[in-house]
């Protein structure tokens, strides 16, 4: 009884944006999920359960009573967020809630786990039990927009149904305490369920006390590596037979980091902090129990140090940095560091390329069209996932052009990159907006035509008049505030 009433009924009111028409939003939402009671009177849940919360409600299994909940800290990377009670702090808070204690280590395999939640088919606490059946380094950011993730962490695979309104939801041990968070179903398969481990909810709670209490962001990987499993590249990198590890391929130049040494393009990286890797980059959790070597990495606390032993030219050497969040090629939240966006000039509507924008074109369409799928590619894909110094911002992309008689003659044919108006080249999507007010303001008195052009080499000149004179109409036409 004292672990139910520790866990927590969430309803969340939601308003989306709409980075396809980012001048609207989405129709208003209602969902649930659950979350649990933390030390320092905090409660613990999924950042998808609450994300683009405009309301949030909190319940105790076996009370009637709501009480409204405010968001404290998040981190989507993890999938994690943590609430406040607003009001009656004290009520909710009661001597008999008593915060579920953290496991202090992972679960064994086939350990007997239970997951507590509030899922869909009623309003009463529900209780599924099963087994540890997997562990395992993922990928925690899904959908076509995956390579955004500052690394994999771990994951633990249950055969416990995890559904609807289960997420943020504790799985315990037998012992009660916490082995993970609820945070995956597998629509594909029957019992395969997903949960994020205790390690990394500690880290993420951790983490938050740090940066004068805001959750900056986990210690992202500031590499990319290739197997080493060939033996003519293990030869031509000098690498001696009985040694294991892969090599450089891409790094960042922007990580956050101090370090002794420079990391270098066909480095071999042979151990994390003293743990040897495979040459598949995996790394031994256990016996009998290999997972991708990134949670070396992501799981550690904010200012802890990375250790990595290298070959380079056949030399034996030691890299030793403290990592940290590392700026990512295209902005990848919404409410973190993406909001919608948007300049019209002549029916013509341009937005910053944001993860959250092509995943709204995703699900709007399907899936995304070869135009767009290059744009991303381009700007994120072939930096290796990395941003550039030279590129401090994201490309400005052609949305979609809003029919009007002004601008006939310029069929849409999918997304193309802004290169300049009126012959100024900017890729800054703030620079664009000044260009255009300052050509809003001149008005008849400027040039006779406004001429975009894109870096196809495609372009659109419009009459300045005729844009001048229908924006108004264009506007209305669209329902776009003016």
């Amino acid at each position: 009884s004292a672990v139910l009433s520790a866990v927590v009924r969430i309803e969340v009111s939601a308003v989306r944006p709409n980075y396809v028409r980012p001048w609207q939003t989405e129709p208003l939402q209602r969902r649930r999920g659950t979350g649990f009671v933390v030390e320092g009177r905090r409660i613990l849940t999924n950042f998808h359960v609450i994300e683009d919360a405009v309301d949030i409600r909190l319940s105790r299994s076996g009370d009637a009573r709501r009480w409204s909940a405010r968001l404290l800290q998040s981190g989507a990377d993890v999938d994690l967020a943590i609430l406040g009670v607003d009001a009656n702090a004290d009520e909710f808070f009661a001597p008999e809630v008593q915060p579920i204690k953290i496991a202090p280590t992972l679960p064994m395999l086939q350990d007997p786990v239970r997951v507590l939640g509030f899922p869909e088919g009623g309003r009463t606490i529900c209780v599924t039990e099963g087994i540890v059946s997997r562990i395992d380094a993922k990928n925690y950011r899904l959908g076509l927009t995956a390579s955004l993730s500052p690394g994999d962490h771990l994951v633990l695979q249950i055969d416990a149904a995890i559904n609807s309104g289960n997420s943020g939801g504790p799985a315990l041990a037998a012992d009660g305490h916490l082995v993970g968070v609820a945070f995956q179903g597998l629509d594909a398969a029957q019992s395969v369920g997903y949960v994020i481990p205790a390690s990394v909810v500690q880290t993420f709670l951790t983490n938050c006390l740090h940066g004068g209490g805001r959750y900056a962001g986990v210690q992202e990987v500031p590499f990319r590596v290739q197997r080493l499993e060939a033996t003519a590249l293990r030869s031509r990198l000098g690498v001696p037979p009985g040694t294991n590890g892969v090599v450089v391929t891409a790094v960042s130049d922007l990580m956050a980091v101090t370090n002794s040494s420079s990391l270098l393009v066909d480095d071999v990286i042979t151990s994390i902090d003293g743990t040897e890797l495979g040459n598949d980059y995996t790394v031994l959790l256990r016996a009998g129990e290999r997972v991708g070597a990134d949670y070396l990495i992501t799981s550690k606390h904010i200012g802890s140090p990375t250790t990595l032993g290298l070959l380079r030219d056949g030399r034996r050497l030691a890299w030793s940095g403290v990592l940290g969040p590392i700026p990512p090629p295209i902005p990848r939240t919404h409410g973190l560091d993406a909001s919608p966006e948007w300049v019209l000039i002549c029916g013509f509507l341009f937005a910053p390329l944001t993860a959250p924008l092509v995943d709204a074109v995703s699900v709007e369409n399907g899936g995304l069209d070869s135009r767009v799928h290059d744009v991303y590619r381009d700007a994120v894909e072939r930096k290796h996932g990395f941003r550039r110094r030279d590129l401090p911002s994201p490309p400005i992309v052609l949305l979609d052009i809003l029919t009007h008689e002004v601008n006939f003659g310029y069929p849409f044919g999918g997304w193309r990159v802004f290169k300049s108006f009126n012959g100024a080249n900017t890729n800054q999507q703030w620079s664009l907006q000044r260009l255009y007010q300052r050509w809003r303001q001149a008005k008849l008195s400027a040039k006779p035509f406004v001429e975009l052009r894109f870096t196809d080499e495609s372009r659109a000149v419009l009459s300045t008049r005729e844009c001048a004179d229908a924006e108004p109409a264009i506007l209305s036409r669209y329902g776009i505030p003016s």
